[in-house]
């Protein structure tokens, strides 16, 4: 819509965008002072690797809206990288409200129905990626921030009964996975240690409830093809992803364009979907921006982990200040390994939510 056959207003959207951000960031533009160190130039690398892929895209128009929502992550991350603690949580609560209309939205949509909830977005697996984000982040305000602990424990159980309406396996396995790591550090603790017991009876509890209420699918789609063993659907897309890539191997397709070009590649066994997105973040990185795009988001991950040894290690020796970004690389960590699942999926709300986190992790 933006682009409109006219690569004059695309240029003129992309500057006024890439302004906006240069505004948030830049310290001899807004007067401020700002700490800046390789991360941030990765970063800007990053924006303009993006800014570029507009213009090499075969569909442009797709590419600039995928702009708006990946670069957002990057605006966002320098505008809170310098909050300190009460400061992000006031930027947090903006989403959180938004959060929540979401989450209730799919949890009453499978109640009613008794299908996998996905509120508004495409992909039931996608939501419980965004609702698993949310999750970890008010949990880290529930352990951290005694004034507001149990209005926050309220709200993480709806994002938590979001992420089992949802009938996500990769969703619930990360779900799992993230809270006992958490749960395992944290537990050195001993005024925290009711805190998870409280929190986890109460997950129990939700869960067991809405499995009652026979809500949650049964079985989940599996996708299996019995008569071809193991081979899926996603496997499928990913081959594709893999072809679309060997035809344009420096730059890709364009963010954004997959869809337009699977129709080529797809296989019998896939004649039902259509092909939205590869399912595989790195891949989908690859086949529409080339190398250097998933090089990004390999750094991205890379970064997560670092942060994720380097502030357990310290909240295992008992440093109660490192708690906070530890479990906002949890939360954050979970959308970027859910590999088989669509990070790019989530929309503009949770690359911000993720800039977010990120920018508060990368502060402490």
């Amino acid at each position: 819509m933006l682009y409109d056959g006219n690569p004059v207003l695309a240029l003129g959207c992309l500057v006024l965008l890439t302004l906006t951000g240069l505004v948030m960031i830049w310290p001899k533009l807004n007067g401020e002072s700002f700490a800046w160190s390789r991360a941030h130039w990765a970063l800007l690398a990053y924006l303009a690797w993006q800014s570029c892929l507009v213009f090499l895209s075969i569909v442009p128009e797709n590419s600039l809206l995928m702009y708006g929502v990946w670069v957002s992550l990057v605006v966002v991350t320098y505008a809170t990288v310098a909050l300190d603690g009460p400061g992000w949580r006031r930027v947090f609560g903006f989403f959180l409200v938004a959060g929540l209309i979401t989450a209730i939205w799919g949890i009453v949509e499978s109640v009613v129905t008794g299908i996998r909830a996905n509120g508004p977005i495409v992909d039931p697996n996608a939501w419980a990626a965004l609702n698993n984000l949310f999750f970890f982040m008010v949990l880290a305000v529930f352990l951290t921030v005694q004034r507001l602990r149990w209005l926050s424990l309220l709200v993480l159980l709806v994002f938590a009964v979001a992420v089992f309406a949802s009938a996500s396996r990769m969703g619930f396995g990360v779900f799992v996975s993230g809270l006992l790591l958490v749960a395992l550090l944290v537990w050195r603790f001993r005024d925290l240690r009711r805190l998870m017991v409280i929190m986890g009876a109460a997950l129990v509890l939700c869960f067991t409830l809405l499995s009652s209420t026979e809500a949650i699918p049964v079985k989940a789609e599996t996708h299996i093809n019995v008569e071809r063993g193991d081979y899926t659907v996603r496997f499928s897309m990913w081959r594709a992803a893999l072809d679309i890539w060997a035809e344009h191997p420096i730059v890709g397709v364009g963010p954004g364009t997959f869809n337009l070009h699977y129709p080529r590649y797809h296989e019998t066994i896939d004649d039902g979907t259509t092909g939205s997105f590869v399912h595989n973040d790195y891949l989908q990185f690859l086949a529409e921006g080339g190398p250097l795009l998933l090089g990004f988001l390999l750094l991205f991950t890379g970064y997560l982990i670092y942060h994720l040894l380097d502030s357990g290690w310290r909240v295992f020796r008992g440093d109660r200040s490192q708690l906070e970004p530890l479990i906002l690389v949890v939360g954050m960590g979970g959308g970027a390994g859910s590999v088989p699942h669509e990070l790019s999926a989530l929309s503009y709300s949770g690359a911000d939510v993720d800039g977010s986190g990120v920018g508060s992790a990368h502060h402490a």
